[in-house]
């Protein structure tokens, strides 16, 4: 049993790409503590392997540290959404939430707002804010929205755009990226 989302989309302000491709995440093991699956990417500009990913109630990941650099940020943002505490208990309209994911040298708060909410889908206001200072000091956005189904605990489209500004030795790139993911299929769900 599995879940799948699909499609994303880069662009860096300096040399534009447009890239589509498929993240699946299957399901292999559910406990009280949380989940663990099994999440690859297929993009043609940069394909990843399958890492089996530990994924707690509250959405901290747990993953092997070898195999970080084959998790990407795009996978990153869609599994912390299958946590199966996303959502807590308040999903009505106007509540909000916010997700510290800061360690030593970074600082990293994302900041969640139900839009709405009908029996089938949770709509959601997304925004995270990450910075680092020294060496590789940079900046970060995140800007988006998210439609989730409360019931089979998923997120069914997740869009955002961000925007990286990093220093470099008499520089400062910026990078914009906008991802558009949406549920392919999912097998728990039967139509």
């Amino acid at each position: 049993s599995g879940i799948g989302s699909a499609g994303n989309g880069n662009s860096a302000d300096s040399a534009g790409t447009d890239s589509k491709g498929t993240i699946v995440v299957d399901v292999v093991a559910v406990a009280p503590e949380g989940i663990v699956v099994d999440v690859a990417e297929n993009v043609a500009s940069r394909a990843r392997p399958k890492v089996r990913v530990a994924i707690t109630n509250a959405g901290a990941l747990t993953y092997d540290p070898q195999q970080a650099q084959n998790v990407t940020e795009e996978e990153t943002v869609v599994l912390h959404t299958l946590a199966r505490g996303f959502l807590g208990d308040s999903t009505s309209p106007g509540a909000s939430w916010n997700v510290d994911g800061s360690s030593p040298g970074v600082t990293e708060l994302e900041h969640y707002r139900v839009l709405s909410k009908t029996d089938s889908q949770v709509s959601l206001d997304y925004k995270m804010e990450s910075s680092a200072r020294g060496m590789n000091a940079y900046n970060l956005t995140r800007l988006g929205s998210i439609v989730y189904d409360p019931k089979y605990v998923v997120p069914l489209k997740l869009q955002y755009q961000e925007v990286l500004l990093q220093d470099r030795p008499g520089s400062r790139d910026r990078t914009t990226t906008s991802v558009d993911l949406k549920l392919a299929s999912d097998t728990f769900k039967k139509t």
